[in-house]
């Protein structure tokens, strides 16, 4: 990657991340971290990829209904660990990921409501409290 295009990259994370809210999300046993929350499409699409570092403890996505849209990690920078809740915050699913990986489409059976994405074993098999 030219200098150019990693610079581009950078503003392009940086603006991203200056127009999300953060949440403190609660999780059992009495941890907690600070998330992005992503709620647009244009936002879902980005997601944390481009990123080489964050500056929270990574991004929580919010879907309206049960979704089965998939997740990809061939833009990532950093390995992540993705957690699927339902819509009481239940844990459905979870794995971790290796950055630039083009095979998995990482995505949840059964729908999810919301998807939480940290860097590698960040927050186990949690269950999620907003």
């Amino acid at each position: 990657m030219t200098w150019d295009e990693e610079m581009a990259d950078l503003q392009s994370a940086k603006y991203l991340l200056d127009n999300l809210d953060v949440l403190t999300v609660h999780f059992e046993g009495g941890s907690q971290g600070e998330f992005y929350v992503v709620t647009s499409i244009e936002d879902k699409i980005q997601g944390l990829s481009s990123l080489d570092f964050l500056d929270t403890d990574g991004m929580l996505f919010c879907f309206a209904q049960d979704s089965y849209i998939p997740f990809t990690m061939k833009d990532m920078k950093i390995n992540l660990s993705i957690a699927f809740f339902d819509s009481s915050g239940g844990l459905l699913s979870s794995g971790s990921y290796e950055a630039r990986d083009p095979a998995p489409v990482v995505c949840s059976n059964p729908p999810y409501r919301y998807v939480l994405e940290c860097p590698e074993n960040s927050y186990g098999g949690a269950d999620l409290k907003i």
